[in-house]
C-alpha cells in the first residue's frame, strides 16, 4: 500500500564499510585542529563545521562502531558527574578500533577534567570491546579511568593526572594496552596508585608511571612493563605490589 509512510525521530546510519568520523568542539576554536565552529549539542556532530560540545552527546546520539573516530577538539572538557560511558553498543572488534581522538597540537591539548577529587570516575567502560583513547589528558577524580569486563582497549598517547586514589582501575578486563602514555601523581598516600589490576591483564609499553606513592598494585591478574620508566614517591613508596 503506497499510502502508509513512516517518520524515524531518532538517527540512523546506512552503513557502507569503512569509517565515519564526529566532531566534538568547545566553546572556543582557539588551537583547534578539527573543527571550524564551536561545539553545540544541537548540532549533528558530523562534520568540522557542525560539531557536539560533548564527548557523551555522540556516544548518545549514535552507536559507533568498527573504524570510526570521534574527534574531540582542543579544550578542556568536564567530565565524571556523570563519567563519560563507553560500553558494548560503542565499541570495535578483532584489530578495528572505535577511537576517541583529541588534539595533535601540543600547546593546546584535549582535557577531560573532573569537577572535584571526589568525582568518582572521568571515564568509565563496561562491556567495551576494542575502544581506543588517543592524545587525551584525563584529570583529578577519585579514578581516572574505570574498566570493568573490557576486552582490547588501548590508551595511546594518553596522560592521566591528579586522581585521588588511582588513575587506572582494570577489574576482570583483558589485553589492555597503556602505550606511549603518563600516569602522574595520583594524591592520596599511602593508597594512591598509578595502576590498580583486578582480574585483568595489562601491558604497558613505552610509558611512564611517575609521582604515585604505589605505581602497579596488582590484586589479582597479569603484568608485563616492557621500555617504560616507573617511579614510586614517599618513604613508603613501592614500584610494584602483589597481593597474595
Amino acid at each position: 500500500d503506497l499510502s502508509i509512510s513512516a517518520t524515524c525521530i531518532n538517527p540512523f546510519t546506512l552503513r557502507n564499510g569503512g569509517m565515519i568520523p564526529y566532531y566534538v568542539n568547545d566553546a572556543s576554536t582557539n588551537g583547534d585542529v578539527y573543527c571550524t565552529a564551536v561545539g553545540n549539542d544541537a548540532n549533528n556532530g558530523l562534520t568540522p563545521a557542525t560539531p557536539k560540545a560533548h564527548l557523551q552527546a555522540i556516544l548518545d546520539a549514535y552507536e559507533l562502531a568498527p573504524e570510526d573516530v570521534a574527534f574531540v577538539d582542543a579544550g578542556t572538557y568536564s567530565a565524571g558527574a556523570p563519567p563519560i560511558s563507553i560500553d558494548a553498543t560503542d565499541s570495535g572488534w578483532s584489530n578495528l578500533y572505535v577511537t576517541i581522538q583529541g588534539s595533535t597540537n601540543p600547546v593546546a591539548p584535549t582535557v577531560f577534567a573532573a569537577p572535584s577529587l571526589l568525582t568518582p570516575n572521568v571515564f568509565s567502560f563496561a562491556y567495551a570491546v576494542n575502544v581506543r583513547l588517543k592524545n587525551l589528558t584525563i584529570r583529578s577524580g577519585t579514578v581516572g579511568v574505570k574498566l570493568y569486563q573490557s576486552s582490547n582497549c588501548e590508551f595511546d598517547q594518553v596522560r592521566i593526572e591528579g586522581s585521588r586514589t588511582t588513575g587506572l582501575e582494570l577489574e576482570r578486563s583483558d589485553n589492555f594496552h597503556f602505550v606511549r602514555s603518563v600516569l602522574w601523581k595520583q594524591l592520596i598516600a599511602p593508597q594512591g596508585q598509578g595502576v590498580l589490576l583486578i582480574s585483568s591483564q595489562i601491558a604497558i609499553e613505552n610509558s611512564v608511571l611517575w609521582g604515585s606513592p604505589l605505581a602497579v598494585y596488582v590484586s589479582s591478574g597479569d603484568l608485563m612493563v616492557t621500555n617504560s620508566l616507573l617511579e614510586a614517591r614517599g618513604p613508603d613508596g613501592r614500584v610494584y605490589f602483589f597481593s597474595v
